[in-house]
C-alpha cells in the first residue's frame, strides 16, 4: 500500500468535517445493487446528486487501458480550481509530474482493491489548495472498477481565505483508504440524511 495514506481503522465518517461528503456517500450508498460492494455508474443517479447539491463539487475519471484517467465531468467548483474544464482531458494534461504520479498512485490502488478514499487539508489540484475530498469507485457496466467518483469542498462550510486554510491543514491534515464493503446505509450518520 502506497506510503501517503494507510487502512482506515475507524468508521470513515467519524473523520468528516464535509457534509456534502456524506451527502455523495449516501448517494452512493442508495445507488449499489443488493449483494454488490460496489455500484455501477449507470446505477448512479445524477438527480440524487442534484437534488443533494454535489454537482459543482463532483468529478468523475474514467480508467484507460495503459494505466492513466481521464476526466468524464467535472463540476463548476473544479473547474474553477484548476482554471479550465476538466471534461474529456486526460490526467496527464492536468497535473504536474510529481502530482501526476501520487495520483497515479493513490487512484490505481482505489481501482484494484475497490477502496474509497477520504483526505482532508492540502488537496491535489492544479495549484495548492486546502479541502476535504472523498473518492469513491464505481463499475462499468460489466461489472469492473472502471469509474472513481469524487466530490471536493475546497470551502470546508466557509469562505476560503489563506489564513483559514492553513489553520484548517494544520489541524485535519489526514488521508486514509477505507474498505467500501465496510460502510452501509445501517450506520449512524445516515439516519440524519434521511429524507434528502
Amino acid at each position: 500500500m502506497p506510503h501517503y495514506a494507510e487502512l482506515s481503522k475507524t468508521p470513515i465518517w467519524d473523520s468528516f468535517e464535509s457534509q456534502q461528503l456524506l451527502k455523495l456517500l449516501r448517494v452512493w450508498l442508495d445507488s449499489r445493487r443488493e449483494g454488490a460492494m460496489v455500484p455501477y455508474r449507470s446505477d448512479l443517479d445524477p438527480v440524487a446528486l442534484g437534488r443533494a447539491g454535489l454537482m459543482p463539487d463532483l468529478w468523475l475519471v474514467e480508467s484507460d487501458d495503459k494505466g492513466g484517467f481521464f476526466y468524464r465531468l467535472a463540476g463548476e467548483n473544479i473547474n474553477q480550481v484548476f482554471g479550465q474544464s476538466l471534461r474529456g482531458k486526460h490526467i496527464s494534461e492536468v497535473y504536474t509530474d510529481e502530482a501526476l504520479a501520487e495520483v497515479l498512485g493513490r487512484w490505481g490502488e482505489m481501482l484494484a482493491n475497490s477502496f474509497g478514499f477520504h483526505t482532508r487539508g492540502t488537496v491535489i489540484a492544479a495549484r495548492e489548495v486546502h479541502g476535504e475530498r472523498l473518492v469513491l469507485p464505481l463499475c462499468d457496466d460489466n461489472g469492473a472498477v472502471r469509474y472513481l467518483i469524487g466530490a471536493t469542498d475546497y470551502e470546508l462550510g466557509g469562505s476560503y481565505s489563506y489564513e483559514r486554510a492553513q489553520r484548517v491543514a494544520q489541524r485535519w491534515a489526514q488521508s486514509a483508504y477505507f474498505r467500501v464493503q465496510d460502510v452501509s446505509l445501517n450506520d449512524p450518520p445516515f439516519s440524519e440524511l434521511s429524507g434528502e
